[in-house]
């Protein structure tokens, strides 16, 4: 399970995604880890408008791609609030490990622009339950590892 893993980190905080898949990962973490949940709107999964409930494959099939698809969120607006809610989780931390849980069409657009080795956009995998390792030195991120999965879970 990945509170267990996750709970013997050294956690400074942990901040979710409001949705509720988002607070069932988070909250047994907190639990294990007597850290509250703070929730962050800014890590709310991908607005995918008239779209939501519709599989990629459908939504690219009819537009190309899901970035042409009519009001679907930017992806530019993707990056943005989730990169600025981290970086700010950060600071409040003093330097200690923060747990972020948001969700994959979201960790899929961020985590290539804290690393170029990640460059193919919404391509990198986020399997249900993994877990990314990302690090921040002096206001410059690196990816450290990505689709983490908890011992005896595979993905």
């Amino acid at each position: 399970m990945l509170a267990d893993v996750l709970a013997h980190q050294e956690l400074a905080s942990i901040v979710s995604s409001p949705l509720l898949r988002a607070r069932e990962t988070a909250e047994p973490i907190g639990l294990r880890t007597g850290l509250p949940v703070e929730i962050g709107e800014r890590l709310i999964d991908r607005e995918y408008g008239p779209w939501a409930g519709k599989s990629k494959d459908e939504v690219a099939a009819r537009w190309g791609s899901v970035d042409n698809a009519p009001e679907i969120e930017p992806t530019q607006a993707v990056v943005d609030r989730p990169v600025a809610a981290l970086a700010e989780a950060c600071d409040r931390s003093s330097g200690g490990a923060v747990l972020v849980v948001s969700h994959d069409a979201v960790n899929s657009v961020v985590l290539p622009i804290f690393d170029a080795r990640l460059d193919d956009v919404g391509t990198i995998p986020q399997d249900t339950v993994c877990f990314n390792v990302i690090e921040r030195r002096d206001a410059r991120w690196s990816v450290r590892s990505v689709n983490n999965a908890p011992a005896g879970h595979d993905l």
